[in-house]
């Protein structure tokens, strides 16, 4: 099987995700880490880190990744910049900088309680690939196995517009994926997500609980973000989004020394996005997010139905039309004549057989390519996920 039914019934309070949580992922913002004279605040943290390893440490096989945004913000003052920086190159050299401050402070915090903090730096091209994916699924899993404390942050001093994730929000919500995590929780210097902008609507109010993170009018509340961060709400709404297709709860909260305290002890706090019933396993949570499409296949209607509606796996007779250049195992776009996507998976054949063999059934292929294969599909059903599942990831950029 390839996805899993939630237990029912549902937790519908971050408490109780929180006390059956095994692996948990805590993002911290930009404006939580570091203060207007680009200081780290460890008022803050100091205490925000002490409470995530009291949890670690309360139950057997725990363990807790920390996303920590602040590179850039600890790096530009010690380089002697005026104002946060706007040019790449500043803004690479800024978190080569501040990303050795961050950790330093991390590993000191974090060696208090005999915690190793282990550095992360990701792009989106390690989580495109999958054999890279997979690496650092592995190393994820070795250093938690060893109680190490993984402190993730993207790799700024070499991304690009083409490899970057976008912001730590949607970053965190890749972790938690890639970690299989049970809880989401970021932090920031916003409450959660209200019924309208608070700081243009007084009469705005804080939603408690969204039991459809799908729901695309939750945008109509978001705001744009802080002065040291890249994110907003609309980015803390989106990640929430790909969380739950993959059946991970998120909690959205105003970061505080003792904010874990009081979500534990049941405290209304936040937001809370709910995780669909179904969520993605195995490779099909690899699918849905990460990788970059090598090129598209169209399809005619029936194979679209058949594909969307009956679970079945696509075959060359359902093929209208093939888009680019690219090789058996490429991740490509299956979308109709009309340009609607379908979904996203693993072709089983390169783009120049897949020309050869388009339209045709399955007794006719082994005269056209000259051998004999065990199956037939284009892409296998295990190999393929519905665009209904990788929309939420798709729609905010940086």
């Amino acid at each position: 099987m390839t996805e899993r039914a939630m237990p029912s019934p549902v937790p519908v309070d971050a408490a109780a995700w929180l006390r059956g949580a095994r692996r948990l992922v805590v993002k911290v913002g930009s404006s939580t880490v570091v203060d207007g004279r680009g200081q780290v605040r460890a008022d803050l943290l100091d205490p925000l880190c002490s409470s995530l390893l009291d949890w670690v440490e309360g139950a057997p096989r725990r363990g807790a990744v920390l996303v920590s945004s602040g590179a850039i913000a600890l790096g530009w003052p010690r380089l002697g910049l005026k104002r946060r920086p706007s040019t790449l190159p500043d803004k690479q050299a800024a978190a080569a900088v501040g990303q050795g401050l961050l950790m330093a402070y991390y590993e000191q915090v974090l060696g208090r309680r005999g915690r190793p903090a282990a550095q992360v730096l990701l792009t989106a091209d390690d989580l495109r690939d999958r054999a890279r994916f997979n690496h650092a699924h592995r190393t994820m899993e070795a250093l938690l196995g060893r109680g190490a404390v993984p402190v993730v942050n993207e790799n700024d001093t070499v991304a690009v517009d083409e490899i970057k994730v976008g912001d730590n929000d949607r970053l965190a919500a890749m972790v938690a994926v890639l970690i299989q995590a049970d809880l989401l929780i970021l932090l920031s210097d916003v409450e959660g997500l209200f019924t309208a902008d608070p700081r243009r609507d007084p009469s705005a109010r804080l939603i408690p609980l969204v039991a459809h993170p799908g729901d695309p009018t939750l945008g109509a509340s978001v705001g744009q973000p802080g002065p040291m961060g890249t994110g907003g709400m609309r980015s803390k709404v989106e990640a929430a989004r790909m969380a739950s297709v993959n059946g991970i709860p998120t909690l959205i909260a105003r970061a505080a020394p003792d904010v874990l305290e009081r979500v534990a002890s049941g405290e209304p706090c936040g937001t809370l996005f709910l995780p669909s019933p179904l969520g993605l396993r195995g490779k099909k949570r690899w699918l849905a997010f990460y990788p970059a499409e090598a090129g598209t296949v169209v399809i005619d209607a029936g194979a679209a139905q058949a594909v969307a509606q009956r679970g079945r796996s696509l075959l060359a007779s359902g093929v209208v039309e093939v888009v680019g250049e690219f090789r058996a195992g490429s991740v490509v776009r299956l979308v109709t004549p009309a340009g609607q996507e379908v979904g996203r998976g693993i072709v089983s054949f390169g783009a120049e057989e897949l020309r050869r063999i388009k339209g045709r059934r399955s007794h006719e292929l082994p005269g056209l390519l000259g051998r004999v294969r065990t199956s037939w599909e284009v892409v296998h059903r295990d190999n393929l996920v519905l665009a209904a599942a990788t929309e939420p990831a798709r729609e905010e950029g940086a």
